[in-house]
């Protein structure tokens, strides 16, 4: 302590004095020194009284040494008063944040009080040194030590006071200190940190400009849980909002990129206060910015379709409001042309991989609305759907798999719209669906009715099938094939949709039309006999039906074929076969309906199915009572070649048999 010299034992004694009373007229004396330094312009002399007190006293191991210290300076800054202290600020400051940290709290607190006299003298001088003085408060926010805390407390206040006072106020240092602590995890850090910012937005210091610099972090205190904390957040929130949406009226710039990016990160957090909160901003900005979101739609899809399955409602809700204005956006970006539609075209191929990403989630309300975004974006930029059909093909036909019949339908639409526009596609994108039935023995099988009933609703039927009907023969695995075509045939006799494809039918093989429909399903549905009857019924081809049940009863008739009668059966009685029923009370004008449903009776061994259509035929004359002339009244009017068809369903029976005898048939037929 050599250096205690210059300030004279009796006042180093004094200010290292155990007694507080003694310490503090050890600093009245410093007060005098200074004061005369001051007098004699002595600047020098200061800062070697500063360095002193701060080697020899506030550095010190010694308890009373430090707190006589910290009096000592707060003496000099009394003394130096506002007209001199500028020069000194940071020395004097220095001083009293390093003991901040000290273990002792006693002087933790006697610092506290030392800024606190410093700024009093100082005020907006103090200022080149806020970043270091927020950091030390923080620090003493978390202290243990109620009165340190208290101590804190009174300095924080001074310097809000000194801040929203003054026209030195820094705002871009503020910035950089809050972005420091706004990410602490600490309760007491972040109450202080959103403190300030409610103070400087009450003073109507604007911070907006700043926001990509620290809005993050606010987010991320929605987290915490303390409920005062996150309301403290939400009210800092709401203010910004508030001023952004003043700033558009005022048309003053924003840095929407950068702000939508943060609150993009902030949608995806695990916490449901922030999902929420940052869903809540999404809507906001994508009506306060109109066009200059277009930028950021393709990220803003991939979080908005993913909250859409979201567990809570409100984030669900939000999500939906969300995603109904970035489809607004979408089209009126593509109407508007000009440069919203230049901005649109340059981020599609984002686009695209954005709704290509999001069909493989496992949420069925994110892979629905990805459906439905692919569907208004292929179908307004037709272009795109030959530089992405090869990419997205795969995708869609792997939906048809999905359990959910609502991704299965929209998934579909989308396939129907980029195949609509080519023969080619549209047949190669059917080959590729029955391979898909096809894969792993067989797994989709069960959803092939509702694919095809889908399709029906959503393109030609006629063209659907006949497609069909035309690609089933090329598939070697027969026993797929009769499968298949049993569940067409379900479906053609049965489903709304095709009830324009069975009215076609109905008008007989005199019609063309229906003519060579009935000629095209022919050759496919050979590969199930009992689907082939069926078809003969409701093209009218009755004596054709006939000829195909004496041909089926010299064949060996499996379970699988009674019950499938049997099905047929039901459907006699039902509302599709209605015209059937009346034909039978002519039989001299239909002898060969008559036959054929008496031969259906024949395959049948006893059973409810035969006694119902027994029943139906006792009201009809016996088949020994069809004259000659009845008989010659068949269906050979027409110009179809029966006996090529007929050679035709012996051919595929036979492939049949061998087919299974070779053991490559999985399924009962």
């Amino acid at each position: 302590m050599g250096e205690v010299s210059t300030i004279g034992a009796e006042v180093t004694r004094m200010l290292s004095d155990s007694k507080a009373d003694v310490r503090k007229r050890g600093a009245a004396e410093i007060d005098k020194k200074v004061q005369l330094h001051c007098n004699d312009k002595d600047w020098n002399a200061v800062h070697n009284l500063i360095r002193l007190l701060k080697n020899s006293f506030t550095h010190s191991v010694q308890n009373s040494l430090r707190k006589g210290g910290l009096l000592a300076i707060s003496a000099v800054a009394i003394a130096l008063g506002h007209a001199h202290i500028g020069e000194f600020v940071y020395e004097l400051v220095e001083a009293a944040i390093e003991l901040f940290q000290d273990q002792d709290p006693t002087v933790r607190y006697h610092a506290a009080e030392c800024l606190y006299n410093i700024a009093k003298v100082a005020r907006g001088l103090l200022l080149v040194e806020f970043g270091e003085i927020f950091t030390g408060i923080c620090n003493l926010k978390s202290d243990n030590d109620r009165a340190v805390q208290n101590a804190s407390e009174t300095l924080d206040g001074i310097l809000r006071d000194i801040a929203t006072e003054s026209k030195e106020f820094n705002v871009e240092l503020f910035v950089r200190t809050i972005r420091k602590h706004v990410i602490s995890t600490k309760p007491r850090i972040r109450q202080y940190v959103l403190s300030w910012l409610v103070v400087l937005e009450t003073a109507d210091i604007n911070l907006v400009d700043y926001l990509p610099e620290y809005l993050g972090g606010v987010f991320d205190i929605l987290a915490d849980h303390d409920k005062k904390i996150v309301g403290l957040a939400e009210k800092v929130l709401n203010g910004y909002l508030q001023r952004l949406k003043d700033m558009v009226n005022k048309d003053m710039m924003i840095q929407w990129q950068k702000i939508i990016s943060i609150i993009i990160e902030a949608c995806r957090k695990k916490d449901d206060k922030t999902r929420g909160t940052a869903l809540a901003w999404v809507v906001e900005f994508l009506c306060l910015s109109k066009y200059k979101m277009i930028e950021s739609i393709p990220m803003l899809l991939k979080v908005v379709l993913g909250c859409m399955a979201d567990k809570e409602k409100i984030i669900r809700d939000r999500a939906i409001v969300a995603n109904g204005h970035l489809a607004a956006l979408f089209s009126a970006s593509k109407e508007a042309g000009g440069e919203p539609e230049e901005d649109l075209s340059k981020v599609l191929p984002d686009v695209f991989q954005a709704l290509t990403e999001s069909l493989s989630s496992p949420e069925i309300a994110t892979k629905s609305s990805a459906l439905e975004w692919l569907h208004m974006v292929l179908d307004s930029h037709r272009d795109l759907i030959s530089t992405s059909f090869e990419s997205i093909f795969p995708d869609l036909l792997r939906l048809l798999g999905d359990p959910s019949d609502q991704v299965v339908e929209l998934s579909l639409q989308v396939l129907a719209m980029i195949t609509k526009d080519s023969n080619t596609t549209f047949h190669r994108f059917l080959s590729e669906l029955v391979a898909f039935l096809q894969e792993d023995n067989y797994k989709h099988m069960s959803r092939a009715g509702t694919i095809i009933k889908i399709l029906a609703k959503i393109t030609p039927p006629e063209e659907l099938f006949s497609i069909l009907a035309s690609i089933l023969p090329t598939v070697p695995d027969v026993g797929f094939v009769s499968s298949l075509v049993t569940n067409l045939n379900i479906i053609l006799l049965t489903s709304p949709e095709l009830l324009p494809l069975r009215n076609i039918l109905k008008k007989g093989l005199n019609d063309d039309r229906a003519r060579k429909l009935f000629t095209e399903l022919y050759y496919c549905w050979s590969f199930n006999a009992v689907s082939l009857v069926s078809l003969c019924l409701l093209g009218k081809a009755y004596k054709h039906a006939y000829d195909l049940i004496k041909t089926i009863g010299e064949q060996e008739i499996t379970v699988s074929m009674l019950v499938q009668i049997d099905k047929l059966i039901q459907m006699l009685e039902s509302p599709v076969f209605t015209y059937i029923r009346l034909a039978l009370l002519e039989p001299e004008k239909n002898p060969y309906l008559v036959k054929t449903l008496f031969g259906v009776l024949m395959l049948l061994p006893q059973s409810t199915a035969f006694d119902d259509l027994h029943k139906r035929l006792k009201s009809v004359n016996t088949v020994c009572n069809l004259n000659q002339q009845a008989l010659a009244s068949g269906d050979d009017t027409t110009t179809v070649e029966w006996d090529k068809l007929l050679d035709h369903y012996r051919k595929v029976e036979a492939d049949k048999e061998a087919f299974a005898r070779s053991g490559g048939c999985r399924m009962h037929v």
